[in-house]
């Protein structure tokens, strides 16, 4: 909602289609205008999903699909995208795609990868940091700031 408030449009990652359906159906009872695209769509069911939030009749997407749709600023309208990860896979690989549904194409966007304090989520959260470091420093990317998310959420979980 902050987001939303803020003039962002929001897309939020699901590894479930129940999920999927159950946080629309949130939004929705809120009057916030929702797309969804997952797997057992058409592929003219999920071009016609993806355009309604890139022209920005619908200001949040939910997407099961870890690859091949650009949700990215600037192709229909320039509205901030922000990016909350909600099931975070185990695989680095999956993650970077995931990402790069709306940060791509020069366009910045804020990720957030949601999970609970003291929760398998928290543990699988620093798994996969750890392998996306890794991945990213195999092909030269700046891994910085990642390394300092690292040590924030190290200490963290040490002060616990």
């Amino acid at each position: 909602q902050d987001l939303l408030e803020n003039g962002h449009q929001v897309a939020i990652s699901v590894a479930f289609k129940e999920t999927l359906h159950e946080l629309k159906a949130l939004l929705e009872k809120d009057k916030v205008g929702v797309s969804v695209i997952y797997g057992e769509q058409s592929p003219a069911e999920k071009e016609e999903q993806r355009m309604c939030f890139q022209r920005g009749e619908n200001k949040v997407v939910i997407f099961t699909v870890e690859e091949a749709i650009s949700l990215h600023q600037g192709e229909y309208n320039d509205a901030v995208r922000s990016m909350l990860i909600h099931d975070l896979r185990w695989s680095a690989i999956s993650m970077s795609q995931i990402e790069g549904r709306t940060h791509r194409d020069g366009k910045f966007s804020q990720i957030y990868w949601l999970f609970f304090n003291d929760s398998i989520e928290e543990e699988i959260a620093q798994i996969v940091l750890n392998r996306v470091i890794s991945m990213k420093g195999m092909v030269g990317d700046d891994t910085s700031t990642l390394k300092e998310i690292e040590a924030l959420l190290s200490a963290r979980v040490d002060a616990d």
